[in-house]
């Protein structure tokens, strides 16, 4: 995509936000930001783009190192109580009663299954829209579906078969989407 409108349409959520976000920073910008880091990207045929390792540990890689590099500290493992924004930054209070202080925070925090573990995030103002999964994974410990990793397609209904056991004989359930 290479301007910030046809971009933009494809997160109907943030669509009016990031055009214009995507008008000062554009995809040709991401490339180039990882090329200067010596990530070099490619694109598939479905216009996605990938490091050319195909591994995502490249990038998260890169990231880290980037942080490392500007002297930012990234804290994982940490629950969140309250954070507060005063004159000097940010202060924000863990659930292991630690008080960290920050002058700008990045706030990751994935998806969970309680709305209430975002309830801190409005104190700082901001409003919460409710989470909903853009990507997801299976459990396949058997590795059975290996060669399906890294497979996406459009617009599609899926249909998942689930083995429930319980005391007497198992039964299969069916779950869509």
């Amino acid at each position: 995509c290479p301007g910030p409108g046809p971009l933009s349409r494809h997160y109907p959520r943030g669509q009016k936000a990031l055009k214009k976000l995507f008008a000062r920073f554009q995809a040709r910008d991401v490339v180039e930001w990882f090329a200067q880091r010596g990530v070099k990207l490619k694109t598939e045929e479905d216009g996605r783009m990938f490091p050319v390792t195909d591994r995502s540990g490249t990038i998260v890689n890169c990231f880290v190192s980037e942080a490392e590099r500007l002297g930012i500290q990234i804290e994982t493992g940490l629950e969140v109580v309250s954070a507060s924004k005063g004159l000097e930054g940010f202060a924000i209070e863990t659930s292991g009663h630690q008080t960290l202080v920050a002058k700008k925070i990045l706030v990751a925090i994935g998806g969970h299954a309680r709305p209430s573990r975002y309830e801190w995030i409005k104190g700082l103002g901001h409003g919460i829209s409710r989470p909903i999964p853009s990507l997801f994974t299976f459990n396949d410990t058997a590795r059975q579906f290996a060669d399906l990793m890294g497979v996406s397609v459009p617009r599609h209904k899926s249909i998942l078969w689930a083995l429930r056991s319980g005391k007497k004989a198992p039964s299969w359930s069916r779950t869509g989407g």
